[in-house]
């Protein structure tokens, strides 16, 4: 199958890919997505979840952050650079920025 041509894990690979497409739309039409949260957040390997709080502290489960999480892990696995690096940085000195993306509070 597809993971296993691109030598990602089968498991949660149909949550993952449903996820990066449903982020995909979001961003076609125009949504936000600083404090919003995914509609469809993706399966993500313990270890990698556990990189991401330590490199960014805790994170909704339903937060845009969380679907970076997932598609860290396939940038990753397919030789790319890390995109948390990339997010990560852009936190740095933007705590509201920091707080929407990882905490968000649409409702509020």
């Amino acid at each position: 199958g597809l993971a296993d041509d691109l030598g990602l894990a089968r498991s949660g690979f149909s949550s993952q890919v449903h996820s990066f497409v449903a982020l995909r739309n979001a961003c076609a039409h125009l949504s936000r997505l600083w404090n919003d949260v995914s509609k469809v957040p993706p399966a993500v390997p313990r270890n990698h979840l556990n990189r991401a709080k330590r490199s960014a502290g805790q994170f909704d489960p339903h937060s845009y952050y969380h679907v970076f999480v997932g598609l860290d892990v396939f940038s990753r696995t397919l030789g790319s650079p890390g995109l948390l690096d990339e997010i990560d940085s852009i936190f740095e000195g933007n705590q509201t920025y920091r707080d929407g993306l990882l905490r968000p509070s649409p409702y509020t």
